[in-house]
């Protein structure tokens, strides 16, 4: 009598972890399902959305144009002090919108910054140091060395650290200008 106890009991519990593993493998499978079902739709949107013609033929704001700008300056003043192991001391402006970085001799072609699309080269400006100093408008950049940001977007105090250089603009911050400094 004990023996057959014993063996419904174990036919008993392996039947319920039977259904246990089945419920679970059909659990799984829903689960694997949903996020193959999920994976799909989200691939086949990104395949199928249509370009209009005009998305296509948007011009970039000009607060787009400015950044790109102000990053294109900032990274050939970056590449500038590396590659010559001292700050510009010149700029120049070339016909095709280019702005040129030289020290005492000037090379055009290697010190080229081409690409300008919201400033004109002409009015990026190297300026000295002065407390306070902030850009006049939203025309120009000033390119200051040794010279340190305040909160306010100007000139703060002098910076006495070797190859340090400000640069002062007046940014547009959603539809206001205000006047923003960044250290190069």
């Amino acid at each position: 009598m004990v023996a057959r106890t014993a063996g419904a009991a174990r036919y008993r519990y392996r039947a319920l972890n039977s259904r246990r593993r089945l419920l679970k493998v059909i659990v799984l499978l829903l689960i694997v399902g949903v996020l193959g079902i999920g994976a799909y739709f989200v691939i086949a949107s990104k395949h199928t959305k249509k370009i209009t013609p005009a998305a296509t033929t948007a011009l970039p704001s000009f607060a787009t144009r400015q950044v790109e700008d102000i990053n294109l300056i900032a990274g050939a003043v970056g590449q500038y002090v590396a590659a010559n192991g001292a700050l510009p001391q010149r700029l120049s402006a070339t016909a095709g919108n280019g702005l040129v970085l030289c020290g005492a001799t000037c090379d055009a072609v290697a010190n080229t910054v081409s690409g300008l699309s919201a400033y004109q080269a002409s009015n990026v400006r190297l300026m000295s140091y002065v407390p306070g100093l902030t850009a006049p408008n939203q025309a120009t950049i000033y390119l200051v060395p040794a010279a340190k940001c305040q909160r306010n977007g100007s000139l703060g105090g002098p910076n006495v650290t070797p190859h340090s250089m400000v640069m002062l603009y007046a940014g547009l911050v959603g539809s206001t200008v205000t006047p923003q400094c960044l250290v190069l």
